[in-house]
């Protein structure tokens, strides 16, 4: 099913993936650190083990990409920035994120188009495109001082 980047929804409705999840992020909630990564697997301190995880201020939740139709190319789509926003959003629906990161995949085979990139700026976040193993080191340094979100794909 693919969801237009137009489109918000609850994170809890992505699919019936809710893995373990805070409510939403009203009171300044500290983005999980990864504490493990290797090929396929994220573990995520306090909420679980996941293959492809969207983090944020309060929590994580399966980055299922059948819900927008993401593929390697052209990659990160907005309607997956839209994801993140919709973990962290308020009632009002403003993004808390100050920082997102945008993970490539270990073999930097995902793409990130300008696209989504300048949107997720114009949102007012600053945004950082990495292989995943420097995006995850980014994101956990990240996690101790700002409101920080990251898609991260463990594999190519």
């Amino acid at each position: 099913m693919l969801v237009p980047f137009e489109a918000r929804w609850d994170a809890d409705d992505v699919l019936g993936h809710r893995v373990v999840m805070n409510d939403r992020n009203t009171s300044g909630q500290p983005s999980p650190k990864v504490t493990h990564l290797a090929w396929g697997v994220v573990d995520v301190q306090g909420v679980g083990r996941f293959k492809d995880v969207i983090l944020y201020p309060g929590g994580a939740v399966v980055w299922d990409w059948t819900v927008t139709g993401t593929r390697h190319c052209p990659g990160i789509q907005r309607s997956d920035v839209d994801q993140a926003v919709a973990a962290t959003s308020s009632e009002s629906g403003l993004a808390r994120i100050e920082v997102l990161v945008l993970s490539r995949g270990m073999e930097s085979r995902l793409g990130v188009g300008v696209d989504s990139v300048r949107y997720a700026e114009s949102l007012g976040m600053e945004v950082h495109v990495a292989p995943t193993e420097d995006a995850v080191a980014l994101y956990n340094e990240l996690a101790a001082t700002c409101m920080v979100a990251a898609l991260v794909h463990s594999t190519c």
